[in-house]
């Protein structure tokens, strides 16, 4: 196979693989109908800017007086933090308003989408989240609750936005960082004294809507075969006409109808385990099919072969990243509701269970062993999933005092981080 077509292949698979990492645009090639039957092609609405969150979007970063860089995300001080979130308060306030619209279009999807072009700008918003995430932060320090609280609902609601409107796997993956954002705020407004029995009920029923994995999973279902269409199909044509342009003698051990129909296989089973909770186990007998079919029962049509290898993507990453979505947002309902409890019984529960059915519907299950509920330790005042290996305790790593990794696996009832 010669250079130019491997690259071409390569850079088709480029774009596919990009909606599994959490990076900073997204480009999706989606220049003709899909040829296979994942998803039918959807014409474009015309919708308002006024009901357009990314429009809302736009306006906000135009009004941001002084951008913040990224590398200073993880170790800006507080000090930085709060001179920025001061000089664009305009913005911020434009962001939050948007947040609350009822649709999610990106501005150069409407404009090219005839051209085949979906570029949404990840490092903007990014920076743009990153504003409202600390002014939320400054006001829970300093004991602002109802403007902590509107932050949280405009962040919840703009994440619901995102990933129900989501033009790529890149936008639904950002999508989620508002999301664990409101989580984790809404954890720690949760905690306050001043809190009262109204916002809690309040936050309790939030965290109990962002829980909502069928919900989430179904957008994101959707998503994946509507893109995983136009790549792989963008891919079979750019091959192919490489292939025909060359008189590659390649051509004649490429069968185009099986390589479509495996295809299709393929994503169709990764869609399927998207909608379920995470379990290492099934994904790893999800790439034993794949791999063989795809090297094992492949022969003569060793070209087809190669693209598949190319242009299927490592769909566990966006499991797991669900999966972490879905621990956060059941954590925190139990945090809350534990909150609720104490008030009622001046005393911590001393199991899940006495929680159900007064202050949560049910005991919520373990994202990464579907068959069992999450872990709590009253003693020790953890909430934590086995996570992704299935084996993880709770425990400390031997001799330290941190969790290491495993701190992402961990929720405090207190609403500190783990460490």
């Amino acid at each position: 196979m010669g250079f130019g077509m491997k690259s071409i292949i390569i850079a088709c698979a480029a774009v596919l693989a990009a909606g599994c990492v959490f990076v900073g645009a997204a480009l999706v090639l989606r220049d003709c109908k899909p040829q296979d039957d994942l998803m039918e092609f959807v014409d474009e609405k015309d919708i308002p800017d006024e009901d357009n969150v990314y429009a809302g979007f736009v306006a906000a970063t135009n009004a941001v007086k002084e951008w913040v860089d990224t590398e200073e995300f993880s170790s800006i001080k507080p000090e930085r933090k709060a001179a920025l979130v001061a000089a664009n308060s305009e913005a911020i306030a434009l962001f939050r308003e948007a947040a609350h619209r009822k649709c999610w279009l990106d501005y150069s999807c409407r404009e090219n989408w005839r051209n085949g072009l979906c570029l949404f700008s990840g490092s903007a918003f990014s920076k743009m989240y990153h504003l409202m995430r600390w002014e939320t932060e400054l006001e829970i320090e300093n004991g602002q609750i109802e403007a902590a609280m509107a932050n949280v609902r405009a962040l919840a609601a703009l994440s619901e936005t995102m990933q129900g409107g989501a033009e790529s796997v890149v936008c639904w993956l950002f999508g989620r960082a508002p999301r664990i954002t409101a989580l984790d705020c809404a954890r720690r407004i949760a905690l306050l004294p001043d809190t009262t029995a109204e916002t809690l009920q309040e936050l309790c029923r939030m965290a109990h809507s962002l829980s909502d994995t069928e919900r989430n999973r179904q957008n994101l279902y959707n998503l994946v075969g509507r893109e995983a269409s136009y790549t792989f199909s963008g891919a079979q044509r750019t091959l192919e006409r490489e292939l025909s342009s060359k008189k590659n003698t390649l051509l004649s051990f490429y069968q185009p109808n099986r390589t479509k129909r495996i295809y299709n296989d393929i994503a169709i089973r990764a869609r399927t385990l998207l909608t379920n909770d995470y379990c290492k186990a099934k994904w790893a007998s999800y790439y034993e099919v794949m791999n063989g079919f795809c090297h094992r029962y492949f022969v003569p049509n060793s070209t087809g072969r190669v693209l598949l290898a190319e242009v299927v993507p490592a769909w566990e990453n966006v499991a797991e990243n669900v999966a972490m979505g879905d621990f956060a947002g059941r954590a925190t309902e139990i945090v809350i509701a534990a909150e609720l409890y104490r008030r009622r019984n001046s005393k911590m529960p001393d199991s899940l269970s006495a929680l159900v059915p007064e202050f949560m519907p049910s005991v919520p299950t373990d994202p990464y062993k579907p068959d069992s509920a999450l872990n709590y330790d009253a003693q020790r005042g953890i909430i934590w999933t086995v996570g992704e290996d299935g084996n993880f305790n709770g425990d400390k790593e031997p001799d330290k005092d941190s969790y290491g990794r495993n701190r992402r696996y961990v929720v405090n009832m207190d609403g500190t981080n783990a460490k």
